[in-house]
């Protein structure tokens, strides 16, 4: 009975990640992880690593399917993933993406 919930739960796992990922789901990982990020930088500046760096990357792991499936969307679909997305609201996500990268290499640099 357990392998055939087991098996139950993977297909439906695997039917979910299948989906196209949304503009939106992937802005608001970025945002998010650009704070998450941000907060593990200042930990990590003042030498006391600890809850906040574990949050960020944990939040990132968790989210590392929606980031992959609408990074595989755009490059299969090209600048469609974008429609009805404002170029105002584009250039501040890729605020956010850059703050996020930025963090990010520092924080790994860091922590080595």
């Amino acid at each position: 009975m357990k392998i055939l919930a087991g098996a139950a739960l993977l297909i439906v796992a695997s039917g979910a990640m299948a989906q196209d990922v949304t503009f939106d789901q992937y802005e608001a990982v970025i945002e998010a992880g650009a704070t998450h990020a941000e907060r593990c930088k200042r930990e990590v500046r003042l030498d006391d690593i600890g809850e906040r760096c574990d949050s960020f990357f944990e939040y990132m792991r968790i989210n590392s399917e929606i980031t992959d499936g609408f990074l595989e969307s755009a490059q299969r679909e090209g600048d469609s993933v974008f429609k009805d997305v404002s170029t105002a609201r584009r250039v501040q996500h890729r605020h956010y993406r850059e703050q996020l990268a930025t963090d990010s290499a520092y924080i790994v640099e860091m922590m080595q």
